[in-house]
């Protein structure tokens, strides 16, 4: 993912890392409380899904996430 994807900025200028890729990172821990099928995954749109999706099946296969994801 190119960097100006990665990282977007609020309209007061502060940086902040896209939702799917902090997700990506924090999958590894699999911390129950952390999960785009609680708060996130309303947020998150088509794309950003997908591309989480897609980020888990390559890194974490079998990650219990990826059912969640499916696209609707």
């Amino acid at each position: 993912m190119p960097y100006d994807d990665v990282i977007s900025f609020t309209p007061n200028g502060i940086p902040f890392m896209a939702p799917e890729v902090a997700l990506l990172f924090k999958a590894k821990h699999n911390r129950s409380r952390i999960s785009p099928t609680s708060t996130h995954r309303p947020l998150l749109s088509k794309g950003q899904t997908e591309w989480l999706r897609e980020g888990l099946l390559k890194l974490h296969p079998g990650h219990p996430w990826i059912p969640a994801l499916r696209s609707q």
